[in-house]
């Protein structure tokens, strides 16, 4: 399970297209927005850094896919206690960040402590997925190194080859079993979702 003090992260590395985002899309289409009187409920918050990617934009982008206006005046700092903010309110279970390589391309040990810094101030873990170059940063910084719970590579797959499906279906079950925080469970070894 996930602890509230020490939240932890996935890592998933491997190279463009080979299902990553597709993976990950398909768990939040599975954990859509709740819509109440008292607000917005999101269990799981997904966001793609866009290249290039400073840390202001990845928290700014965060905010936005939690349905909230950033202002561009915003410091890092404040940034992050709004998206501890929204997590808090919006009981969020789960933080993706896809194509975090972006974020980490000028400086891998910096990087790492800017995803630390968001474990320790939202208290949730996360996914952060990338290109494999993301390995990098666990061994450039030891103190987000020691957070992972788990490092997920991934490589292209033939859907029509059985052994290929077993193994991809392998890898979805470990992805599954790595979560911290499963929110009703997602299968995503299911054939539609493994197929796509």
């Amino acid at each position: 399970g996930c602890t509230k003090t020490n939240a932890r992260y996935v890592l998933i590395a491997g190279p463009c297209g080979v299902g990553k985002s597709q993976i990950l899309e398909s768990y939040c289409d599975r954990h859509p927005v709740q819509r109440t009187p008292e607000g917005d409920f999101r269990t799981v918050v997904y966001v793609a850094a866009e290249s290039p990617s400073t840390y202001k934009g990845l928290l700014q982008n965060l905010l936005v896919a939690m349905g909230c206006r950033p202002t561009g005046t915003s410091s890092t700092a404040t940034l992050l206690q709004q998206v501890h903010y929204q997590v808090k309110m919006q009981h969020v279970k789960l933080i993706i960040i896809d194509e975090a390589q972006v974020v980490g391309s000028r400086d891998m040990f910096e990087a790492g402590s800017f995803f630390k810094s968001m474990l320790n101030k939202t208290k949730v873990p996360m996914v952060i997925a990338g290109t494999a170059n993301l390995i990098e940063m666990l061994d450039k910084n030891p103190h987000l190194g020691g957070r992972a719970f788990g490092l997920l590579k991934i490589h292209a797959y033939d859907w029509f080859v059985e052994s290929s499906q077993n193994e991809y279906i392998d890898l979805l079950n470990s992805f599954e079993e790595q979560m911290l925080c499963k929110p009703d469970g997602f299968h995503l070894w299911d054939g539609h979702v493994a197929s796509i």
